[in-house]
């Protein structure tokens, strides 16, 4: 399977799908989700795929959104800016990847092998397991902007006070932190990672699809009867809506926090 920015390949049972972009810190772009969801459906529709896995090619899992070149912050061509009925559409169909991931019917394997920033981020949390070097960092910088997140998923998965400090600050976190408080499975040296990570892959293969299809349902199920479902719905609508909020002068902005610098490094282990 040949696409211009994934690496696409099947080996006993296991689905390896790499981000592409190694010169961009695998940012992605327009075309690299949409080539996501072919790969994707091509996944899926086949029967000797037992498990998928998701890597960044070079040193970063993916470093985010391309800022010149999304669906997620790039208003539609014409447009000067995001109109409610735009950014709804756009934000829609954006949730919709996370949750296709996040329900998908195949175990799905996040190998995070270096940053996996903003919606990289995003990308590994839906993924079942996520199994990280230790080089690797974590968190979303943009959120010092404020405003919600598209993810409902910070407060699922890591509780109230880690959530509200990693979206209230931007922070990014090592490795060893996110698997700490619950955002990452495991953490590995790096050179040990590709083993491990191969390791659990074939272990998940050598499962029975259907019992591992029910398994996974059943505990995506506990969460949706305490209203995961119907939080996707209501970030993603409440992230739309704020795209039209008009800044004052001297408030944190997007353009501040990607553009001007404002980076830190990651906090260690506490």
């Amino acid at each position: 399977m040949a696409y211009e920015f994934l690496l696409y390949e099947v080996d006993e049972g296991i689905c390896r799908i790499t981000f592409n972009r190694p010169e961009k810190r695998n940012a992605l772009n327009t075309r690299l989700l949409e080539e996501l969801d072919e790969a994707l459906d091509v996944a899926e529709a086949d029967d000797d795929v037992r498990v998928v896995v998701f890597k960044g090619a070079g040193t970063a899992f993916t470093a985010g959104y391309d800022l010149r070149d999304n669906p997620y912050t790039v208003p539609p061509a014409g447009e000067d800016g995001f109109t409610t009925n735009s950014a709804m559409a756009a934000l829609r169909k954006i949730s919709g990847r996370y949750q296709r991931i996040w329900y998908y019917p195949k175990p799905t394997v996040a190998h995070v092998n270096g940053p996996a920033i903003a919606s990289g981020c995003y990308f590994q949390m839906v993924c079942d397991i996520a199994f990280a070097a230790e080089s690797s960092t974590f968190g979303h910088q943009a959120m010092r902007a404020g405003g919600v997140s598209s993810m409902p998923l910070w407060s699922w998965m890591l509780g109230m006070r880690q959530a509200k400090y990693l979206m209230m600050t931007g922070r990014l976190i090592t490795a060893k932190e996110a698997q700490k408080i619950g955002l990452i499975t495991r953490v590995f040296p790096d050179a040990e990672l590709d083993a491990a990570v191969d390791e659990l892959c074939r272990d998940l293969a050598s499962r029975n699809p259907t019992a591992m299809m029910t398994l996974k349902d059943s505990l995506n199920t506990d969460f949706d009867l305490m209203g995961l479902k119907p939080a996707f719905t209501m970030h993603y609508q409440l992230n739309a809506a704020l795209r039209t909020v008009k800044r004052a002068p001297g408030e944190t902005t997007l353009a501040d926090i990607v553009f001007r610098g404002q980076r830190q490094e990651p906090e260690g282990e506490r």
